[in-house]
């Protein structure tokens, strides 16, 4: 099998972000990605959504879904319809115990 190297066509945003995907719905085409951030009273990986005008470019006017809080830590998502409704589905960790993640879920 030959290997085909990747490279970076376009960069959207300035900063880093991670796991990002699209989702297309009703209402158009999204971007949910994370952030991680490591100041501040509640430290973790924060998870976003964009409105994509096209496949390549973001409205940059993100919003943010999931935060972490005081008890938990938020990481990797991915974002489900179930019976007409959204959710997002994300691993955490509680801050009591910073090595098991565990699955959790929520509505959008």
């Amino acid at each position: 099998m030959k290997h085909i190297p990747l490279k970076n066509e376009k960069l959207l945003y300035d900063r880093f972000s991670i796991d990002s995907h699209a989702v297309e719905t009703e209402k158009g085409l999204f971007l949910w990605y994370a952030e991680n951030f490591d100041e501040g009273e509640r430290v973790g990986t924060r998870v976003f959504v964009d409105r994509l005008l096209d496949p390549e470019t973001p409205e940059n006017k993100p919003v943010g879904k999931i935060v972490p809080t005081f008890e938990e830590g938020t990481g990797h998502h991915s974002v489900i319809k179930y019976k007409g409704e959204y959710y997002a589905i994300y691993h955490g960790r509680d801050y009591n115990d910073n090595t098991t993640r565990t699955a959790r879920i929520c509505r959008l």
